[in-house]
């Protein structure tokens, strides 16, 4: 603030007045929008429906799960990848002390050397990996491409039961590609819920299912959640 560096640099108080009066229009639409059901993400701290599901096959697999491998892009990438560095030591894939769960590890792209080499050194290791493949419609070109060469690797080394048992599906609740395949397969599946985009969608089971299977108590920053939402209603 301008008190402690100067008006130059620094906010002052006027400003920060004039500021919350241009906000509160803006929080009271989004609040309107929010009771009309048009933001259906702003509703996910509230659902106690999907950390219990999440939680379940979380404890179903962690026993043999010391690698998790995200496929997906955009938020189903970036916000594991937030949540992995805000709740594990920077070196926990090297560091089997302080790291709670499984190394995780996260792919966004099709790079070839870049996958290539992770498979050449996870090959012996499938029987302790979990492939969670996230992608609402199954169509996500770069998600799909990672998914075959996953999906080979696993039925040629661990047959049809080690694919059903090390991946799982998190896609949308009844149709798409992805719902299809795991469905035909019989893979561990976790839902998307319907009107919540990639973006918006770490604090549905996209980010929650990596949390939980890193031991991590998911339910402490939930329920940040909701405060913040009661403060922003409140001014």
């Amino acid at each position: 603030t301008a008190e402690v560096i100067g008006e130059e640099h620094g906010i002052t108080d006027t400003q920060l007045k004039n500021l919350a009066e241009k906000t509160s229009p803006l929080i009271a639409q989004l609040n309107a929008e929010r009771k009309a059901g048009k933001t259906p993400y702003r509703d996910l701290p509230f659902n106690k429906e999907i950390p219990e599901k999440v939680k379940a096959l979380a404890a179903e697999l962690k026993g043999h799960c010391e690698n998790l491998v995200i496929l997906g892009i955009g938020g189903s990438a970036l916000g594991n990848i937030a949540l992995q560095t805000a709740l594990k030591p920077y070196m926990h894939n090297l560091d089997d002390k302080s790291r709670l769960g499984p190394r995780v590890f996260v792919f966004d792209n099709i790079d070839p050397p870049q996958l290539a080499s992770f498979l050449d050194w996870v090959g012996d290791k499938l029987d302790k990996t979990i492939f969670n493949v996230i992608s609402k419609s199954g169509r996500t070109a770069e998600t799909a491409a990672q998914f075959l060469i996953i999906r080979k690797m696993l039925l040629d080394k661990l047959g049809p039961e080690g694919l059903k048992s090390h991946v799982v599906a998190t896609t949308d609740p009844q149709k798409g590609t992805l719902r299809k395949i795991a469905t035909e397969n019989q893979l561990s599946t976790l839902e998307v819920p319907e009107g919540v985009g990639g973006r918006f969608s770490v604090l549905s089971a996209v980010g929650l299912f990596m949390a939980a299977i890193c031991e991590r108590p998911i339910s402490i920053f939930l329920c940040i959640c909701p405060w913040l939402l009661t403060f922003l209603k409140g001014r």
